[in-house]
Parts: C-alpha cells; structure tokens; sequence
C-alpha cells in the first residue's frame, strides 16, 4: 500500500513557519509480561495505520527499515537490528523500537517508538505526527489523535496516557515529572497512587478514578469537554477543543479537577523549556493559583530548539537512547545540555552527536542572527 523506500523527511533547518506537532504517549507498567505487551503493541501499529496514516496526504512512504535495540544477557550490552515488518521488532528483549512515515508532497511525517524506560517494568509508546508548512492542519487531525489514544488505552490497563499537540522530548520523562525535577523511576513507580501529569488529553488510570469520584464527578467539574470510561476502569479526559486546545484557564481547570491524585510538591521554572501546560501550585494547598511561566520565560530560540529536536530525532531513529542517564563526571558540555532533563543515556555515537550539538548551542547568539 506504501511505497518502501528511504527516509525523505524535508530538512529540519528550513525557514519557514513553526511545523506543528502532536505527540501521543500511552504509558504501561507491566513491561516483563511480555504476553500483555506484545498485543499493544501490535495494537498500537494497527490503529495508527488506520487513524493517522492517512491523514499525511498523498506520497507516504516508508522508512526502508524499522530500528529495535535489543538487551542482550547481563554484561553483554545492548544490539541493534533492522527489521522489514512492524512484527518482526516484537520480541520480549527488545529495549527500543522506531518506526516511520513521511510523505515529501505534503512535508508531513509519522513517527513510531517504544521505549523502555526507568526498569523493565515500565513501557513508554508514542506516535508523533508533524505537518510542516500547513497551518492548522494538526487541529484537523486532532479527532483521529484522540480516537486512536482511546482505542489502544481501551485495550489494555494503562499507567498514564497523554495527547499533547506541541511535541516535546522522547523520554520517559513528563512535563509534571520535569516541572517537579523528579526522576521518572519515582514518578512511574507511583503511577497508581498518583497521576504522572496532565495535558489536553489525559488518560487516568482506574485505581485514580474512583479517588476523584468517578466519571460523573469529572465531568460535573466542568473542565472536561469529553470523559470517556475505559474498559479497564480508567478514563480517557479531553479539556477542549484541537482549534484552541488548552488555554491557560483550561490548564488551571483541569488542574484543578485532577489536584487529589496530583503528586505534592510545586513545580519550578525550567529554563529553556515551555512549561505554560503546568500550574505552579502545590495541589495539596488552597490558594491563589500561579498561572505559569508566560510567554516571557526564557527559553532557547528557534534555531537551538530546531538543533535540540534533530538531535532527539536522530538518537531515536539510530537507537543511541539507553537507560543509564549521562553522569555529571561525563566530559564535555552535553552532559549539562542533556543530563536531569531527559534523564536517558546516550550511546557513544548519541554522546559523540550531543556533544556537537551543544557545542552549536553554544553559539546560538550566532545561529538566530
């Protein structure tokens, strides 16, 4: 049905308007269950391909060759295969696995990854789709987003699940667990007692609902357009709509309603990265209510954030990601580019590439001149 050739995505530093991007991320924590697994995952490639696929326009071609790494025995490190079917990459040792679209007409792109991430309990899937040069195409596209968001989750018992429709990092990681500067083992390890994060789309698992009254109790709060129950008890939460999806007294709203089973704590500015998604409150305290960071945070330029995405691209796409975060006695400037944010590891050649690219950040005064 589509073409097999080579990766033709367009050039990532071309001027032009911002792409805009949506990133879904279903979250399980039942990862050494291989016979769970697995039917997710096949899932999570047959709706895609249903839902979202077509929705690239005209010209969608496929990767030549999708990407797994592999753990291999202890002390033996990792392998790195290529695989010519979404199947194929579906064994119990895989550790990463990346997939993709594109279509050259439309400059569009469909980007699969599975990730394993703080302990091999712990499953990270996500599909992110980007349209370059077609404003507000990705709003178009948001009902297909969500449908396929509910339709995995409906299968299985999930974690946490999101839709977010700016992108953001491939990590284990949330923008909560960044906002609170906390390790996403803590964060996934308590996924049941309280709820990794919030976004325009969020997924609740079940042992949180009955917590927050139920169903009907969320949608009597008023800052869900959708609450839609999952078969396994949790729901899936919409706060409005793709054309405006989660403006600031939205966030507040859905922050509001979802407070009893957010984890304590106040989340701090990060700079260099947009967290206007969060509020900074602390949950468990009554108050005033701190909006966010706002537009005038600091944060890198368009050039730089361009660099930092290419590079999380690539580290996906090649399999430089592993589960050892880069230590603070790593030499060079990555490891204060990358290291307690992403809270991933890089291979050597992920280090060798980061290393580069913090070296162009360096002179981002340069690159946005």
């Amino acid at each position: 049905m589509y073409d097999d050739v080579d990766d033709t995505s367009p050039d990532p530093y071309d001027d032009g308007p911002p792409a805009e991007i949506g990133v879904v991320r279903l979250y399980l924590d039942f990862g050494r269950d291989f016979g769970r697994v697995q039917p997710v995952l096949r899932r999570w490639y047959d709706e895609v391909v249903d839902l979202v696929l077509p929705e690239l326009g005209p010209g969608v071609r496929a990767r030549k060759h999708g990407r797994v790494v592999d753990e291999a025995p202890p002390g033996g490190g990792s392998t790195t295969r290529r695989v010519g079917c979404w199947g194929d990459a579906l064994t119990a040792s895989f550790c990463q696995i990346s997939w993709g679209w594109s279509s050259s007409r439309r400059r569009s792109s469909l980007d699969l990854y599975v990730f394993r991430f703080a302990s091999p309990d712990h499953v990270m899937l996500e599909a992110a789709v980007t349209f370059e040069d077609q404003r507000g195409r990705l709003a178009e596209v948001a009902p297909q987003l969500v449908e396929f968001l509910r339709r995995v989750a409906d299968s299985t018992d999930p974690a946490y699940g999101e839709l977010a429709l700016d992108g953001g990092a491939t990590t284990g990681d949330t923008l909560l667990d960044m906002g609170l500067y906390r390790v996403n083992s803590d964060s996934a390890g308590a996924s049941r007692r309280f709820l990794r994060g919030y976004d325009w789309v969020t997924v609740c698992p079940r042992e949180l609902v009955g917590r927050l009254g139920g169903p009907d109790a969320l949608a009597a709060t008023g800052a869900f357009a959708e609450v839609v129950p999952l078969a396994a008890g949790g729901v899936l939460l919409r706060a409005g709509d793709a054309r405006e999806p989660y403006p600031p007294a939205s966030v507040q709203a859905v922050f509001r309603a979802l407070a009893p089973v957010l984890p304590p704590g106040k989340p701090r500015r990060l700079p260099g990265y947009d967290l206007s998604r969060l509020v900074f409150a602390d949950p468990t305290e009554r108050g005033p209510v701190d909006p966010g960071p706002g537009a005038a945070e600091p944060s890198i330029g368009g050039a730089q954030a361009r660099l930092v995405s290419d590079v999380a691209v690539e580290a996906v796409r090649n399999g430089w990601l592993t589960t050892e975060p880069l230590q603070p006695e790593h030499p060079g400037m990555a490891v204060g580019l990358l290291g307690g944010h992403a809270r991933v590891g890089l291979t050597e050649e992920g280090h060798r590439h980061a290393e580069h690219l913090a070296v162009r950040l360096a002179q981002g005064a340069e690159l946005e001149a």
